[in-house]
């Protein structure tokens, strides 16, 4: 894996560039040619966003986020969440405003 193309597109620019890039073919060779500290502030840096995103997808379900702490794992699919209807339409409901959220009661009480 030690050659990388690395592209970039930027449609509003109708631009696009591809270079390789040696990143190394595996830690011990990216920590050789990079160093301990950037190796593993790229790791965290990466890491916090897959956490984040996991954090998201259970806060718009309405769920705690507190058991990530011993379940989620960097680079390592999370098992899908079934979706719990109720906390998910409350979780809307937060974010509406006065108005949205008075349509809203309006149209559940009309749903019956």
């Amino acid at each position: 894996m030690a050659m990388v193309n690395v592209t970039k597109k930027l449609p509003k620019l109708k631009k696009e560039a591809t270079i390789p890039y040696d990143f190394g073919n595996d830690c011990d060779d990216a920590i050789a040619k990079f160093g301990k500290v950037a190796v593993f502030s790229n790791f965290v840096a990466n890491s916090t966003v897959g956490l984040q995103a996991a954090m998201s997808s259970r806060m718009v379900r309405g769920l705690e986020v507190n058991s990530l702490t011993t379940v989620w794992k960097p680079g390592v699919k999370m098992q899908r969440l079934a979706v719990d209807p109720k906390a998910a339409a409350i979780a809307a409901f937060a974010t509406m405003s006065a108005e949205d959220k008075k349509k809203f009661l309006a149209d559940l009480k009309a749903a019956g």
